[in-house]
């Protein structure tokens, strides 16, 4: 369901402004290769038992990376937060439109930092 490189926007805000936009950065992500004073598990359970964890980034806060079970990220929204939410999943991932980026050096890879989308192309 989830590609390195997508961008996915939060379930919670009003509006896309207030939403938490995020780029996946990695799946299958074993959690002995995760440094955890940089990376912040946002689960509910073991991290070190997970099997299925994305890692992804907030693009428009720096340094900000999280890690979490794809299970949970894909999970329905109860009733009440699909409908005060206007969304179906925790994460949506749908096109965002273009972007530019910026690089940042996170454990020895180069990956892509949004700094910028062209919010007329937003869902």
């Amino acid at each position: 369901m989830y590609q390195t490189g997508m961008l996915c926007k939060h379930f919670k805000g009003a509006n896309l402004i207030e939403k938490n936009i995020y780029q996946i950065m990695d799946i299958n992500v074993d959690p002995r290769s995760l440094d955890f004073s940089k990376v912040t598990y946002s689960g509910d359970n073991d991290v070190m038992s997970a099997t299925d964890l994305i890692l992804y980034a907030n693009i428009f806060q720096d340094n900000k990376l999280f890690v979490r079970e794809e299970s949970d990220i894909s999970s329905e929204l109860d009733e009440e937060k699909q409908k005060l939410y206007g969304q179906l999943h925790h994460l949506l991932n749908k096109k965002l439109g273009s972007y530019q980026h910026k690089n940042l050096l996170v454990k020895n890879k180069l990956i892509c930092k949004l700094s910028k989308i062209d919010r007329t192309n937003i869902c």
